[in-house]
């Protein structure tokens, strides 16, 4: 008999050692996208799991996931391996993204060096939570800035193969309009030969946690996130207003009132009167653009262009070119030599000022 108990003592304990030894073993790691549980993963007797990849958070990008352990928050990125050798029962991983955008347009310098502005915008509630994550050292905003042409008008990052990529980290906000924070980047200096050049701009956003830097990009568009400096500077000088307001407070010489005061508007004009518009069948136009494919008039009460077209070479009958010529000069003493591009019959072309500006005018050939 007591033999017996001895064995049913040892037998019992056992029992309780395996049932506890398979109740530790049992633990799960439940992943949340805000109240929806995505995925759960089984934590195995280490502690040890592999975190699943991001999750779709619609206008936000994901960043990583966040889980609380002895009381505090760490960030983890997707795929990495996490350890919880203590053994705290069951854990929350929570999805945490940020809302980055690239704000539709650019802004331009009112006077020289001519520069393009691309701003970003950032949710401040989803910017500040990941400070608290990381800390404010962490997490950077900037713009990455790319001629249109060497960009192949597609989207572009860090990593891509374009020449003249500029990175424009912003040190801090430009300033706060409600819920977003808006931060810029220029571009470099933008000479008179490229006003009409196109450049794109998109906004990114780093986190920095686990030894590794983080990359976020905003989406990209080409409809609002190509501009050409003169289509930028046609914008920014046809902005006026009927009556002043905090906004429209300097009033113009037309009656109307406008943002920039009587100095910058005339920096402004002087940089519309770099670039001329010659239609094929109607001579010099008022016109501008921002993507080369869309184009506007300008109100004739603000600006005219101070040339005209003087006449038309026609192609050679008897050694023709392919080619026509149009003359541009300057109206009422106006200086054509101002001139430093060009449209010609709706299409940018890029000026060939040695031998194209000549004593008396711009030659500009096009195909007939």
């Amino acid at each position: 008999m007591k033999r017996f108990f001895v064995f049913f003592v040892l037998t019992f304990g056992s029992i309780i050692l395996l049932s506890l030894g398979a109740s530790a073993e049992s633990r799960t790691a439940i992943f949340y996208n805000g109240t929806s549980e995505v995925e759960r993963v089984d934590i195995d007797a280490n502690g040890a799991l592999s975190l699943p990849q991001g999750v779709d958070m619609g206008a936000k990008k994901f960043v990583g996931w966040a889980v609380s352990v002895d009381g505090a928050e760490r960030l983890c990125a997707a795929g990495d391996d996490f350890s919880d050798a203590a053994g705290r029962g069951d854990l929350a991983f929570y999805a945490v993204g940020v809302e980055v955008r690239t704000l539709t347009g650019a802004a331009v310098t009112c006077a020289a060096p001519t520069q393009l502005r691309f701003d970003g915008a950032v949710s401040l509630a989803d910017y500040n939570r990941l400070t608290q994550l990381v800390g404010e050292a962490g997490v950077r905003c900037g713009v990455l800035i790319a001629p249109y042409v060497a960009s192949n008008a597609v989207a572009f990052d860090h990593g891509s193969d374009v020449e003249g990529l500029l990175d424009r980290p912003a040190d801090a906000f430009l300033y706060t309009a409600g819920a977003l924070g808006v931060f810029g980047g220029k571009s470099g200096e933008i000479g008179g030969e490229a006003l009409l050049e196109k450049y794109c701009g998109r906004a990114y956003l780093t986190v920095t946690f686990g030894g590794k830097t983080h990359t976020v990009y905003a989406d990209y568009s080409l409809e609002d996130h190509v501009r050409n400096a003169h289509g930028v500077t046609a914008c920014a000088f046809e902005d006026r207003a009927s009556a002043a307001t905090a906004s429209h407070a300097n009033l113009t010489a037309d009656g109307c009132y406008s943002p920039y005061t009587a100095e910058q508007l005339q920096a402004l004009r002087a940089r519309l009167d770099q670039v001329v518009y010659v239609s094929i069948n109607d001579g010099v136009l008022g016109k501008y653009s921002l993507d080369h494919f869309t184009f506007y008039d300008f109100n004739t009460a603000h600006y005219v262009s101070p040339y005209r077209l003087d006449r038309v070479i026609a192609d050679d009958r008897d050694n023709p070119t392919g080619y026509d010529v149009y003359v541009v000069v300057g109206e009422d003493g106006a200086d054509f030599n101002t001139v430093t591009a060009y449209y010609i019959g709706g299409s940018y072309a890029p000026p060939k000022r040695a031998e194209e500006w000549k004593t008396d005018g711009i030659y500009i050939r096009h195909k007939n």
